[in-house]
């Protein structure tokens, strides 16, 4: 297995992932873990093992606590953390991430959240930030960061006429 590129490991009843899982994987460059038990990522030393990873898609999982720092030895360009329930989401610097799918992710109740994409926004293309749950997002200090957005995903995101004003407003010095 030291030449895989791709492990597909969906849809099976993982809860945990660690650094040994991924010994001798160092040329994978897809990890897909969509769909399974897994409640936590902290483990700095996590990806370690795959510096190469690109795409990573834990989307659907029970995703409670999941610290980005994970990420920062890895090249990755794709990150989908769609449909988990998350008690917070901090970004750390990812000078390659392209892609951040964070559509349907539920922010635990009574807790206020606001994302701070301001440590990734300049490298972004496509976002999803649809359909979120307890989640304030002020649209317009997000947006005019991003230069390079391709496609954004605001789909179900209920903003405020305000926002759209000052959106607006911003688009027309553009």
């Amino acid at each position: 297995l030291v030449s895989l590129k791709e492990l597909n490991l969906n849809s099976n009843l993982i809860k945990t992932l660690n650094m040994k899982d991924f010994k001798n994987l160092n040329k994978l460059e897809t990890l897909k873990v969509s769909s399974n038990l897994i409640r936590e990522l902290n483990d700095p030393s996590l990806f370690l093992m795959i510096p190469k990873l690109r795409i990573l898609e834990l989307n659907s999982n029970n995703i409670k606590k999941f610290n980005l720092i994970v990420l920062k030895h890895t090249n990755l360009q794709y990150l989908d953390l769609g449909g988990n329930e998350l008690l917070s989401l901090e970004f750390v610097p990812m000078k390659n991430l392209r892609s951040l799918m964070l559509g349907s992710v539920i922010f635990i109740k009574n807790l206020s959240h606001n994302i701070d994409l301001s440590q990734i926004s300049s490298t972004l293309f496509i976002l999803d930030l649809s359909a979120p749950k307890n989640l304030e997002l002020n649209i317009s200090s997000i947006l005019f960061e991003m230069n390079d957005l391709k496609n954004l995903n605001l789909r179900q995101i209920k903003m405020k006429s305000s926002d759209l004003i000052d959106w607006n407003n911003k688009l027309t010095k553009l």
